[in-house]
């Protein structure tokens, strides 16, 4: 769980998806938009009133906390694969060298 106000990357998520632990975090973590599309995590409003239900809908359900581990340790290693970070980035690069406008990758 990550309860947060503001978080640029939020690296403690990936490592804990990584290891195959569903996620508790809120839409303060810059990357959200890709957090909620991976199946693994759960987002919630900053408040207990929000995280309290979100908690414990995972602590009281064990099918579902397996199958969110597993479908976000799956989602880390393609979404942030070596190989293919690094061809992003040259794309991206090469992109920047020739002048052309720079995508985001999402």
């Amino acid at each position: 769980m990550l309860p947060t106000y503001s978080e640029n990357f939020g690296h403690v998520i990936f490592e804990a998806m990584n290891a195959g632990l569903p996620v508790v975090t809120t839409r303060n973590v810059d990357l959200w938009p890709e957090l909620e599309a991976s199946g693994g995590v759960v987002l919630s409003d900053l408040d207990p009133r929000s995280l309290a239900p979100a908690i414990n809908g995972l602590l009281n359900d064990e099918l579902t906390r397996v199958s969110m581990g597993a479908t976000g340790r799956e989602w880390v290693r393609t979404y942030l694969d070596r190989a293919r970070l690094t061809a992003e980035y040259a794309t991206m690069y090469a992109r920047a060298a020739d002048g052309r406008p720079i995508e985001a990758a999402r």
